[in-house]
């Protein structure tokens, strides 16, 4: 509730929010009209099994001034394939992943869509066209465990920036949800894709059933890992040749 304007109009209001006490408006925030009154606010995309702290705000052309603090932890449940921070749970860390704390919830997020559909074996007539994965150099991307892609990316990036190559598609893929601006993602390294294979066969996020997708993991000079999604198979495929599906994911 704004239940006083300080002598001047409300221009915004809402609640900020995050992770750490006292937050502003310089971070998460909602926006929930303007004027005195009650209003209510909705926050969604958060982290299970984490504390949150909130503070109502108001601004006028004084400044903006914020209420009594208050905080909530979140559940500790959360389910492959639930949408969480602009995509869709894909992984959850176990006690022995690269990123797991004990006592927190932390996993892997695939986007909603391909970045880039794959051809199709049997060349459906929807099917994609796919990407190429990059250049045909060595980039030292060799990361295959959970947890390697975003720095598998970096490396191709690195050597290799040119338009349309999968890790450039996943790494410049962004997306906002309820005001908040998610740009971290990356091409999936060679066990993260499995993982995203794995939740395929559950039955989510529309994975094209009759393609290869690419991981970021290059195995030589010339060829770099895959999967198909159509039973699994793992294999490696020539760097500079197009077909693959890119489907970008982020960690939380």
């Amino acid at each position: 509730v704004i239940s006083d304007d300080g002598g001047g109009s409300i221009t915004a209001r809402g609640v900020a929010w995050g992770t750490n006490t006292s937050p502003t408006i310089s971070g998460s925030y909602t926006a929930d009209g303007t004027g005195t009154g009650t209003f209510t606010s909705s926050l969604s995309g958060l982290t299970p099994n984490t504390t949150y702290y909130v503070r109502a705000y108001a601004t006028n052309r004084a400044g903006t001034a914020y209420g009594v603090e208050v905080s909530f932890t979140t559940s500790a449940s959360l389910v492959l394939g639930e949408p969480l921070q602009g995509g869709i749970v894909a992984y959850i860390f176990k006690n022995y992943d690269s990123g797991y704390v004990a006592g927190e919830v932390h996993g892997l997020i695939v986007a909603i869509a391909d970045q880039a559909p794959p051809e199709g074996e049997e060349d459906e007539e929807d099917a994609g066209v796919g990407a190429a994965w990059g250049c045909e150099q060595w980039t030292f991307a060799t990361g295959i465990a959970l947890g390697t892609g975003a720095d598998n990316t970096k490396k191709i990036l690195a050597e290799c920036s040119e338009d349309g190559i999968a890790a450039k598609l996943s790494a410049d893929y962004t997306v906002t949800v309820d005001g908040i601006y998610y740009d971290d993602w990356y091409l999936p390294s060679k066990d993260e894709l499995n993982k995203l294979y794995d939740l395929h066969v559950l039955g989510f996020c529309g994975f094209a059933a009759d393609g290869w997708y690419w991981s970021s993991t290059e195995d030589d000079i010339e060829d770099a890992w895959d999967q198909y999604f159509g039973d699994g198979e793992v294999d490696v495929y020539s760097k500079i040749e197009s077909g693959d599906g890119v489907r970008a994911v982020r960690t939380f």
